[in-house]
């Protein structure tokens, strides 16, 4: 775990000096949205800045000031970059509805302040995309989610980047304000909760672990099933007796409607670097990316706010707490239609080699893993698909392990070593069929190279409809998701430059369309 703690836990951050006061986000008491009003608020004169504005309308989204996180020019981490072994926090999150796609946008020009800009896009009657709804939301600074509830209100959360933790600050279970904030708000921009997060869990669930550095080395996401809102991240756990601060991954779930704490656990994944998560019916399952405690890759249902037991679905090649997992999270969906209907399709990349000697030990192949109906009910504890794919084995954490994969790419055949499938994502278009959209990426010596996003169409047996294709040279966002739309899938880019987003559609048959917002 050395190795973690220098990557994962901030080493800068971890051996600094503490500071003389402890930092209070907030106001004199800790209460409050940090800022420079009295209070604490961010307001003048006493007049809080209310952490939801309904904005009217506007003809551009340049217009909204805001520049948003530009993929194509920040984000160009290949199979041979060290960022990429972890995952990363949410920058463009889209909801689609039915012919609208609702966007929270993470402005990375926090030189007026950090912000976030909720918008709602859709087509106008001559095809040209517009913004149609138009909200601005105080931030901390990180954006951890955005979701959308089946009445129309928003779900928001954000995180500080939490710079003054060290080795002996925060203090153990010092629970502090202003770390985690998740609100509802409804169409009209009002408020409806404003949680701070870190304070609320303790005081709804003893003894629950504090909140440090939210969102560290990993992804981060919140959805809604039912009445259950779950927050899913990173943190720091907690100083070990030689004063290091390792990874995990925290849950904090929620009563969707008054934002009570109603639980502040779920799995334990230690060193989780990558979560993602599914919303079916009243459930919402949880998938984290684990390099020890296990080394796996690892899902739960949680129902009701409960979460059900872990289930490791593939173990990954090396050793226990080596940061390097040789694998790429992807997503879990579920089979609606088809002789497999009711089954889960988790997406991963992965080496098919089984030598672990540098950061990249094979060529990255796109590969499923097929869940039984009995996931959704928690009644067996080995809920793999043992008809599905074939098995491989590899020694991972020092046991020889048995997975169960089929792969939809052979690079590792073609191109050895050469051809990689990075930032898989799985999206489910209906009539249990599926869009798998990854980028391709080639490796001469330490040259990166881009070849494309890439797309294909399959089925909940894996069986390829619409042969993959090169469809775009815009990057997939690797903290983002994917979503479905207009019977095909849909993913968001932003540029810096011009201020714009650009909404990447890709149908059925594979063809891609550009629609930008400028």
């Amino acid at each position: 775990m050395g190795a973690l703690a220098a990557v994962a836990c901030g080493s800068s951050s971890s051996d600094a000096t503490p500071s003389s006061e402890n930092p209070k986000p907030g106001g004199q008491d800790g209460s409050g949205w940090p800022g420079a009003g009295p209070n604490g608020d961010g307001g003048e004169g006493g007049s809080p800045t209310p952490p939801v504005q309904a904005k009217p309308p506007v003809t551009s989204f340049a217009e909204l000031k805001v520049v948003p996180f530009d993929v194509d020019r920040e984000d160009l981490s290949g199979p041979k970059s060290h960022d990429a072994q972890y995952g990363k926090l949410p920058e463009i999150v889209p909801v689609a509805g039915g012919s609208f796609i609702d966007l929270a946008v993470r402005n990375t020009d926090e030189s007026a302040g950090a912000q976030v800009a909720v918008v709602r896009v859709e087509p106008d009657a001559s095809g040209a995309w517009r913004v149609t709804r138009n909200y601005q939301l105080r931030s901390l600074g990180w954006l951890l989610g955005f979701a959308r509830g089946a009445d129309g209100s928003y779900y928001y959360a954000t995180g500080t980047k939490d710079p003054d933790v060290t080795k002996t600050f925060p203090a153990p279970k010092q629970y502090r304000a202003n770390v985690v904030r998740a609100l509802r708000f409804d169409p009209e921009g009002k408020a409806l909760f404003d949680i701070d997060v870190d304070t609320a869990r303790p005081a709804a669930v003893k003894d629950s672990e504090p909140i440090v550095r939210p969102g560290t080395a990993s992804s981060s996401r919140l959805s809604v099933g039912g009445n259950v809102l779950g927050l899913f991240h990173g943190i720091n756990t907690e100083p070990d007796s030689n004063g290091t601060r390792h990874q995990k991954a925290t849950s904090t779930f929620f009563d969707a409607s008054s934002g009570a704490v109603r639980k502040a656990s779920s799995i334990w994944v230690s060193h989780s670097f990558d979560q993602r998560h599914l919303v079916d019916g009243n459930d919402i399952y949880e998938a984290h990316l684990g390099d020890a405690y296990p080394r796996a890759v690892v899902m739960t249902r949680v129902r009701d706010a409960a979460a059900g037991p872990a289930r490791e679905v593939f173990r990954p090649k090396g050793d226990t707490g080596a940061n390097n997992t040789f694998t790429r999270l992807g997503n879990l969906a579920r089979i609606d239609a088809g002789p497999a209907s009711g089954s889960y399709l988790a997406l991963i990349a992965t080496e098919r080699t089984t030598t672990t000697g540098s950061l990249v030990s094979g060529s990255r192949d796109l590969a499923l893993v097929r869940l039984t109906p009995n996931f959704a009910t928690g009644a067996e504890a080995d809920v793999l698909d043992r008809t599905f794919g074939a098995e491989s084995q590899v020694t991972s954490g020092g046991k020889a392990v048995t997975n169960r994969l089929l792969y939809l790419t052979d690079y590792d055949t073609t191109a050895p070593g050469k051809t990689h499938a990075e930032r898989p994502k799985l999206v489910s278009v209906g009539n249990g069929e599926f869009i798998v959209l990854w980028e391709q990426w080639t490796l001469e010596g330490d040259k990166q190279t881009f070849n494309g996003t890439f797309a294909m169409r399959i089925d909940g047996n894996g069986k390829i409809l619409a042969a993959a294709k090169n469809v775009s040279q815009h990057h997939l966002p690797r903290g983002d998701d994917a979503v479905a739309y207009g019977g095909g899938a849909a993913w968001v880019t932003g540029d810096k430059t011009t201020r714009a987003i650009t909404v990447h559609r890709v149908a059925p048959n594979l063809d891609v369309t550009d629609h930008t917002i400028p």
